[in-house]
C-alpha cells in the first residue's frame, strides 16, 4: 500500500442525524430566507471557489470555470452545480458528480456571508433531504491531504456533523519484474 484516503460517505437509506451546529446552521439560512437552485452560473461560482481556495487552503482549483462549463455540456443528466443566492447573489455552492446510486460533491465554496449565513449547509441538506434522498450515496469526499498522510480534522468534522463517516480508498503499487 502507497497511499491511504478518508472519504466521507452518507447511506442515504440509513442516514445518521445531523450534529446540533449543523442544524442551526440550516435554521439560520431558512431565517436569512436563502434561496436554493441549480444554477448555470459557473463564471460567478468559480470566483467564490477561487477566493474560498486562496484564503482558505492557499490553492487554486484544479480545473478552470471554461473547463467545467465544457464537462458539464458533455455530461449534462451527471455534472450539476447546486448554489444558495441572497438576493439573486451566489453565496455558497458545490459542484455535484451523480450516476445512478451515488453523489459526489466536488468544489464546494462558502463566500464570507455564506459562512455567516450557513448557506453551504443549506445547500447540503437541500441535496442529500430533497433533490438525491433517492440514491444509495452521498459523497463528500476525501478529508486527507499530503497523498494520505494527514487527516484534515476541521474538513471531516464538518462532513460527519451530516451524519457522514468515514470509507478509505487504499491504494497499492506493485512492481513487475
Amino acid at each position: 500500500m502507497i497511499r491511504r484516503d478518508v472519504s466521507s460517505t452518507i447511506n442515504l437509506k440509513d442516514r445518521i442525524e445531523y450534529q446540533e451546529q449543523r442544524r442551526r446552521a440550516i435554521k439560520k439560512a431558512e431565517k436569512n430566507n436563502l434561496i436554493f437552485e441549480q444554477s448555470n452560473k459557473i463564471e460567478e461560482y468559480w470566483k467564490i471557489l477561487e477566493e474560498t481556495l486562496l484564503i482558505q487552503h492557499g490553492v487554486s482549483p484544479v480545473h478552470n470555470a471554461i473547463e467545467i462549463e465544457k464537462l458539464i455540456k458533455n455530461f449534462p443528466d451527471n455534472i450539476k452545480l447546486f448554489v444558495a443566492k441572497k438576493e439573486d447573489r451566489i453565496i455558497a455552492g458545490t459542484l455535484i458528480f451523480e450516476n445512478e446510486k451515488i453523489v459526489h460533491t466536488q468544489y464546494l465554496a462558502n463566500s464570507t456571508e455564506g459562512r455567516n449565513l450557513g448557506a453551504l449547509d443549506f445547500v447540503l441538506n437541500k441535496l442529500i433531504t430533497e433533490v438525491f434522498k433517492n440514491k444509495t450515496y452521498f459523497d463528500f469526499g476525501i478529508s486527507t491531504e499530503n497523498n494520505g498522510r494527514h487527516l484534515n480534522n476541521g474538513l471531516i468534522t464538518q462532513k460527519e456533523g451530516f451524519g457522514s463517516r468515514a470509507v478509505v480508498h487504499d491504494f497499492y503499487e506493485y512492481i513487475i519484474k
